[in-house]
């Protein structure tokens, strides 16, 4: 929205009534979420248009809030993004700004925030904050090849799919037709499994059927990980990744790697973003649900994930891998939060 010719002719009639309320061009701009050059177009040809014809753009009903309270409104927006327009109104009014619902509505749409389903991330705490930072200033250092001899591993469950999700287009009186409503299990049927990957592409699909202790979670290291590392990498050096679940940080499991003598790489708690085979699991969860024949059974669901996995792609896992220095970069960014992958 950089020209004015990309701007609807709301949003200029807003930047109007801004100028005219004596805002700076800046905190237009800031405020409409366009260039500074566009709202200085758009402030000029109105001002030409009036000189011209006489017609005053922008008349209309006055503005019910001040710049001063506009910029006490954007403040309090920035500050709790997890509440309510009433919310809102009551904060306002706190501060000393009576304000309706329907014109807090509109100072949020003038202001670019719309209402979103938030995205689900792990809570991470000041200390956890430090310690991905310090982790990734240190491998953001490695090029690519560094990271093509490392092994990374996750557990994850998978669901049979159950019911239709969205909204339902029936007709009056088809409220309870089975073709309208959508199906609800308790506890649909679930299978958890083990995988790893690398850059030269998935290692093994482990089904787990019973709880991961640390002498279970060995066992699956020994039928899993150790026969993809002598069958793929053949005598090269590797490198071991797996989060700090109590299984994987067990005394006992970390004598059992030494005595395996893998190399295991040091990890930051809760860093999914930083764990490429995260974005594997969410790739077969997404095709499961979208494919042909849904699976209604564990076995199908068995055979449906085993299919994905033998035949996901090489390429699909070294590009995966090749993000990892981005990964890292977005970390820093973020100052150690959550980031997008």
């Amino acid at each position: 929205m950089g020209r004015s010719k990309s701007l609807t002719k709301e949003q200029k009639e807003k930047i109007l009534v801004m100028h005219k309320n004596g805002l700076k061009q800046k905190e237009i701009s800031n405020l409409a979420c366009c260039s500074q050059t566009s709202v200085s177009r758009i402030i000029k040809q109105a001002q030409q248009n009036e000189i011209v014809t006489g017609h005053k753009e922008g008349a209309g009903c006055p503005r019910r809030t001040s710049a001063r309270e506009d910029r006490v409104i954007s403040r309090i927006v920035a500050k709790r993004r997890f509440t309510t327009i009433l919310g809102y109104v009551s904060d306002a009014l706190n501060a000393g700004i009576k304000i309706s619902k329907t014109t807090m509505h509109r100072r949020l749409h003038e202001m670019c925030y719309k209402s979103y389903v938030p995205n689900k991330k792990p809570l991470i705490n000041a200390k956890q904050r430090n310690k991905r930072i310090q982790w990734c200033k240190i491998q953001i250092l490695y090029d690519v090849k560094y990271w093509q001899n490392i092994i990374f591993s996750d557990e994850s469950q998978f669901f049979i799919p159950i019911g239709e999700h969205g909204k339902v287009w029936r007709k009056k009186g088809e409220h309870f037709s089975p073709q309208c409503t959508k199906k609800v299990v308790k506890h649909p049927g679930s299978l958890m499994v083990w995988g790893c990957m690398s850059y030269k592409g998935l290692g093994n699909l482990i089904f787990i059927e019973r709880k991961v202790n640390s002498e279970e979670y060995q066992k699956i290291l020994r039928n899993g990980l150790l026969p993809y590392i002598e069958e793929v990498f053949d005598g090269e050096h590797v490198i071991f990744q797996h989060d700090l679940a109590p299984a994987h940080a067990s005394k006992s499991t970390k004598i059992w790697l030494d005595n395996s003598g893998l190399d295991v790489m040091p990890w930051p708690a809760n860093s999914p973003d930083l764990n490429p085979i995260e974005n594997v699991w969410r790739d077969m969860k997404s095709r499961i649900r979208s494919a042909s024949k849904v699976p209604e059974t564990k076995q199908e669901l068995k055979n449906c994930l085993t299919a994905i996995w033998n035949n996901y792609k090489v390429e699909s896992c070294q590009n995966l891998i090749n993000s990892i220095p981005g990964r890292c970069q977005n970390v820093l960014q973020m100052k150690g939060y959550a980031t997008k992958y």
